[in-house]
């Protein structure tokens, strides 16, 4: 796992970003 530590990162920051772009519309429509 840690030989892929660089694929599992960019994926997990992708999935969080993806969280954060629906969070930030859902306070927009508010």
């Amino acid at each position: 796992m840690y030989l892929r530590s660089d694929q599992n990162g960019s994926l997990h920051a992708s999935f969080l970003w993806m969280c954060i772009m629906s969070f930030c519309k859902f306070i927009q429509q508010k």
